[in-house]
């Protein structure tokens, strides 16, 4: 149990996470942006405007169970474990979508990252090329 609780500390609080979350998340923008000047597409799409509102939608959640934590003055592990949880879903999605945006502007990926986020990278740029 000790353990687990060095974990959570490290990792910080839902704060922590979301700002972690939002890195992320206006990294894979701004790959994104860079992938539509390279093709000469439009830059801001409603699809894109959509997108950066769900994803800082998404991003503020674990800064919202922080907040309901401590607006309950509850002291149990609970939250701080759906917190992370929550983050660790919602970063590997946008590091899914990080690894897609580098490969549609012509990064290779090292083979490690192709062996993890493979089939999901490809989901991901069927869906974006789609989206066109």
């Amino acid at each position: 149990m000790e353990l687990f609780k060095t974990i959570l500390n490290w990792c910080g609080t839902g704060f922590d996470e979301t700002a972690v979350l939002l890195v992320l998340m206006i990294f894979d923008s701004i790959l994104g942006v860079s992938w539509r000047f390279r093709r000469k597409r439009f830059m801001i799409s409603s699809t894109a405007v959509n997108g950066i509102i769900r994803n800082t939608l998404t991003c503020l959640l674990p800064s919202l169970l922080e907040l309901i934590r401590l607006e309950l003055d509850h002291h149990s592990m609970i939250f701080r474990i759906i917190s992370l949880l929550i983050s660790i879903i919602i970063g590997f999605t946008l590091l899914q979508s990080i690894c897609a945006n580098l490969k549609m502007n012509g990064v290779d990926l090292p083979q490690i990252i192709e062996n993890i986020f493979g089939e999901a990278i490809q989901a991901e740029l069927d869906d974006k090329e789609k989206r066109l």
